[in-house]
Formats: structure tokens, sequence, C-alpha cells
């Protein structure tokens, strides 16, 4: 290929690829990409308030609203946000406390994070082949774990279509 590679954040990418991964960050440029050349972009994050093991819980209506506004993100092609480091630090030294427990299928289409569009800490994700539960086995200790523990007042089970263990 006779694209051209530029060093960007350490690794060499096309200023194709760039460009659109930086519109899918939800970035913009006031200019277009050939005349965008040297352009300085300042990014602006918003502050959003991080939700620790010190938080008070999510009620289970204000939970799934939260999903669905997220997964109507994800079909709308809204990639989800950067992690930002003080979310990592903050969960890291205040635990978590997330908003839903979703038992899940392990099939690599179909990741729970990425379908209702949350940040870390946000869900509690149990996945395995087919979302299936037997009962006294782990997926169960991990639920319950979860909603007793960790104060979670939402559990979604979340099957796919073509779902090969199911077959």
């Amino acid at each position: 290929s006779s694209a051209s590679l530029f060093p960007i954040l350490g690794t060499l990418q096309s200023l194709e690829t760039f460009l659109s991964q930086f519109v899918r960050m939800g970035c913009v440029s006031s200019k277009s990409a050939p005349d965008a050349k040297g352009e300085i972009v300042q990014l602006k994050f918003e502050e959003v308030e991080v939700r620790t093991g010190k938080s008070a819980f999510v009620p289970a209506p204000e939970a799934l609203a939260a999903l669905k506004a997220g997964n109507a993100r994800y079909v709308g092609g809204q990639a989800p946000a950067a992690t930002r480091k003080s979310r990592i630090l903050a969960l890291a030294n205040d635990g978590q406390l997330p908003m839903a427990a979703v038992l899940g299928c392990a099939d690599s289409r179909c990741p729970a994070e990425l379908i209702f569009n949350v940040a870390p800490g946000d869900i509690f994700v149990c996945r395995n082949a087919g979302n299936t539960v037997v009962q006294g086995g782990s997926v169960v200790a991990s639920m319950e774990y979860c909603m007793a523990h960790l104060q979670t007042k939402l559990l979604v089970v979340l099957g796919h279509t073509k779902c090969g263990a199911l077959n």
C-alpha cells in the first residue's frame, strides 16, 4: 500500500485509520483532513461521577433506563468513551458498585459492556456458552455475590440470535 504512515502515540498508523478512530471517538476538526495537517486539537472530557463502593446503590428502574440508553447509543453507532485513569483509580481504591448484573453468552459477538455502552465498574458480567445456569454452580454464586454483597438491584439475562451453544 502506498498510504503514508504517521507516528501517533508511539505507533505507526495510516492517517485514514487515525482519522476514522478520531471521528468514532466523537472528535471533530474544524478543517478537512487534507487541510488539517499540523492542526492541534484539544479534546474535552466531561467530568462524570464514578459510582464506587462508597456510593448509594442504583434502583432497578434507573439502572434499566441507563442500560436502554446505552444500548440506543450502541445501535446508533456511538463508540464507548475512553476510560479515564481517575475512574480506574477510584474503582481500585473504593471498590465497585455495579448498577446491574448481566448474565450473557460467551459468544465473542455479543460483549455486554459494548452492547450497553458502559464503562468499567458499571455492570457485573458473567458469561458462559448459552448463558445457562446450573443450580449451585459458579454462575449462581457470582450473581448472588453481586446482588447481595454489591447491592445490585437489576439482573439481566442477555440472550442473542444464532447461539451455537443452544442449537
